[in-house]
């Protein structure tokens, strides 16, 4: 399985440990209402929108609030509670750096994750600081 040991230790070196929970519990989940694939993850960051691993666990971004304009981060919430927060250049840095790991362990999929990535980054831009 590409969700690995090394990886999750990669996020969690880096504060970005509850990120990376909510992704990998989506993509483990045995709820069809919470379960995603990893490409439906990005597809849906590329539209602005979070996900929910489980009732009360997610992470947010900016179509996911009621004022989009005014979003300046990325929230993790586990079990109803914001555990932390990361900048778009991190959240950004994060899940290019999970893609990669991704791409790796499936070489069909690149083109997609690429156009994919593309569009977050495009889409994040105005709250980049790069």
């Amino acid at each position: 399985m590409w969700l690995s040991k090394r990886l999750e230790d990669f996020f969690e070196k880096n504060g970005a440990g509850d990120l990376y929970y909510i992704i990998s519990a989506a993509i483990n989940s045995n709820d069809e209402r919470y379960k995603k694939n990893y490409i439906e993850i990005l597809s849906l960051a590329s539209e602005g929108y979070g996900i929910f691993s489980s009732e009360g666990t997610s992470y947010s971004l900016n179509n996911d609030w009621d004022y989009p304009d005014q979003f300046n981060e990325v929230y993790c919430f586990i079990g109803y509670v914001e555990t932390s927060s990361l900048s778009f250049d991190k959240y950004i840095e994060f899940i290019s750096y999970m893609s990669d790991v991704y791409m790796d362990h499936h070489k069909n999929d690149v083109d997609q994750i690429l156009y994919l990535i593309s569009k977050i980054r495009e889409r994040f831009k105005p709250f980049c600081s790069y």
